[in-house]
């Protein structure tokens, strides 16, 4: 990312001695059609239950939303998980499901049932490839609007960027999701679009086989 090169130059890397090659992801779909969102707004975090990950933001928007017709869904596992289940007994969370660690093809069907994957770190992220892994699959990504994140999400084109830790921009982001069912599907239209063009093995080789080139270029001369 943009983000993780200026870092590098922060510590005194030359600028000119980086370039920057965007991860990339297999195409889980295939090529075929992106399935419609679901009738009911299912929001979907995938990765590490950490402090860092800000998933206590989002179950501290979902109390202040009361919505129990609306899903979210956490699939993954780490240290916090306990005390993010403590907080859904104590407030009696409803529309929560903790699924644990999944698996790379059900973590697409899991994409594919959802209306948004949110990503609310409150840390930088190298990259974001889950942002990736939503995009693939015709989703859009909210995200938190910190470190290269920034850089994967157009605002109100292919999901939001949403304040870090901010419980009621988080909210209000949401509840536009879930209020603009419509608008979320052209999103994430636009998103699939955004991945074949960036994010395939195929533009990653063409990335890579410049980078190399330009390296070759310069030691010749």
């Amino acid at each position: 990312s943009q983000f993780a090169a200026k870092k590098l130059v922060e510590i005194g890397i030359p600028e000119n001695r980086l370039h920057i090659k965007a991860n990339f992801l297999s195409d889980p779909l295939n090529h075929q059609q992106v399935l419609p969102l679901p009738d009911r707004p299912t929001f979907l975090y995938l990765g590490r239950l950490s402090p860092e990950k800000g998933i206590l933001t989002i179950l501290q928007a979902w109390q202040q939303l009361k919505q129990p017709d609306w899903g979210l869904i956490l699939a993954g596992d780490g240290p916090q998980k306990a005390e993010l289940e403590q907080f859904c007994q104590e407030y009696q969370l409803l529309g929560v499901s903790f699924l644990g660690y999944q698996s790379a093809t059900t973590v697409v069907e899991l994409i594919q049932r959802s209306t948004a994957v949110l990503v609310p770190s409150l840390w930088y992220e190298t990259f974001g490839r889950v942002v990736v892994e939503a995009f693939a699959c015709g989703r859009p990504a909210l995200v938190s609007d910190l470190g290269a994140l920034t850089e994967l999400v157009r605002n109100g084109e292919t999901g939001f960027r949403v304040k870090p830790g901010d419980i009621f921009d988080w909210q209000d982001k949401l509840r536009w999701c879930a209020d603009n069912l419509g608008q979320l599907k052209q999103m994430g239209q636009t998103a699939r679009r955004i991945y074949l063009e960036k994010y395939t093995p195929e533009t990653n080789y063409q990335r890579v086989m410049e980078i190399y080139n330009h390296v070759l270029q310069g030691h010749q001369g």
